[in-house]
């Protein structure tokens, strides 16, 4: 809502006096009267600071804050002092006083005299203290359009919070039933209690509304409250207060609310996010260095939010994208609240120190150290050093040549055997019968 301050028009003088003569009369006395005072030399301090337009669901309640300014000399003219609200209407005018009609329908006054037909504004402010605030109940269609302001004081003239019909301040609008209102905390911090509110404000005193959160949340505590604006209009709230866990991260809360005299039910979610400090990730070979013949290649992928700057060393050296030292490369990515940098140089190994390679993620709630170096894959003889996957295929080759070389030893074997069985049995045959 856009808020106005603006100057008044001086209006027509009270239609009180009668007849041409006596109007002329009373104008003159009144200019003789301002002159003596120098009030005419100074400019007229009358304003009006209301918000522009306001926007109301249907059969909602209103508040309508307003505050107006006078000069001194109005405030001492005697005479009780009246505010009144009308709305702007196409041919449409409201008495006022005896003979005197203004333009528009009057919807509420301090005016105890005023036989107002429209009951559901009330004027909520006290003009005697420059509040012109008003309310309005259970808000229709009929209510949709342009206000303003009159103030008058005695027998004197009236100030109006417009101009040639142009109306500046406040303007008000009708919608539908909308979504609660959540309300995230600035900065939800791991491991610090945090407090997400839902809000419904505009409700009429009688009409309660039932707010609920939904949330998957292991340990939390839920608060409900309510606050006045003006005599007709009540804000109510939820509150679910909790300290974030890194389990937490992305869960979907949900406000629901339920207007039992709409018999209507509305939904507003948001999801959990929290700073907290950095930390490796626990995925396999996420952080870690691969060393080749050509060169080798390392990872580093931290989890952390907001997502960390990643600075690379190497035997204390840094290395980052300003300062690269000989052929080195740096390459980073974000995946979320994940950050993943690589650092690759070409060249051998054979006969060099194996480097101390570190990373360090850091974010304004903290920092993290990594050390990724990790064996070579290959020897300074470059003799390939056996993998488990490899020595489990030359495992496996071994094991079969062995079961053919015993097949066929056993086959060798079984062969002789059986021939010189055959042979024996020969002989035995061949021996003459005594």
């Amino acid at each position: 809502m856009m808020e106005a301050k603006n100057s008044w028009q001086v209006a027509n003088p009270s239609s009180k006096t009668k007849g041409l003569a006596s109007s002329l009369a009373t104008v003159a006395t009144l200019i003789l009267a301002l002159l003596c005072k120098g009030v005419l030399a100074q400019h007229f301090d009358f304003s009006i600071k209301v918000v522009q337009t306001i926007t109301v669901q249907k059969g909602f309640c209103a508040y309508v804050a307003c505050r107006f300014t006078t000069p001194r000399w109005f405030m001492e003219k005697s005479g009780p002092l009246y505010a009144f609200w009308l709305k702007d209407a196409d041919k449409s005018h409201s008495w006022i006083w005896p003979g005197y009609w203004i333009p528009g329908k009057i919807v509420c006054t301090n005016n105890v005299n005023q036989n107002l037909t429209t009951t559901h504004f009330k004027l909520t402010g006290d003009p005697k203290t420059g509040d012109c605030s008003f309310s309005i109940k259970n808000m229709g269609p009929e209510d949709v359009g342009w206000y303003y302001l009159r103030i008058e004081k005695g027998e004197g003239f009236s100030f109006l919070s417009f101009g040639k019909r142009i109306h500046t301040q406040p303007q008000i609008f009708l919608t539908d039933l909308t979504k609660p209102n959540i309300v995230k905390p600035s900065e939800a911090v791991w491991r610090k209690p945090a407090t997400f509110r839902c809000i419904v404000p505009g409700m009429c005193p009688e009409n309660i509304p039932q707010i609920n959160w939904n949330a998957n949340l292991k340990n939390h505590v839920k608060h409900f409250w309510q606050t006045a604006a003006g005599d007709w209009s009540k804000t109510y709230g939820g509150d679910i207060t909790f300290t974030p866990s890194l389990d937490d991260e992305g869960k979907v809360l949900t406000c629901s609310v339920r207007y039992q005299h709409l018999k209507k039910t509305v939904h507003q979610s948001t999801r959990v996010a929290f700073g907290y400090p950095p930390e490796a990730t626990t995925t396999m070979g996420s952080t870690t260095c691969q060393y080749e013949k050509k060169g080798h290649l390392c990872f580093c992928s931290i989890h952390s939010w907001p997502p960390s700057k990643i600075e690379w060393h190497v035997d204390g050296k840094l290395v980052n994208e300003t300062m690269r030292s000989g052929a080195m490369k740096l390459f980073s990515w974000v995946e979320g609240n994940t950050v993943t940098s690589t650092l690759s140089w070409p060249g051998d190994l054979d006969g060099q120190k194996k480097p101390l390679i570190t990373c360090t993620g850091a974010n304004k709630y903290g920092a993290v150290t990594i050390n990724v170096s990790s064996e070579r894959n290959v020897t300074s003889t470059g003799a390939v050093t056996k993998s488990p996957q490899k020595d489990k295929t030359e495992l496996s080759s071994g094991m079969i040549s062995g079961i053919v070389f015993g097949v066929i030893a056993a086959l060798a074997i079984s062969g002789g055997i059986l021939y010189s069985f055959l042979a024996f049995h020969r002989r035995v045959t061949n021996v003459p019968v005594i």
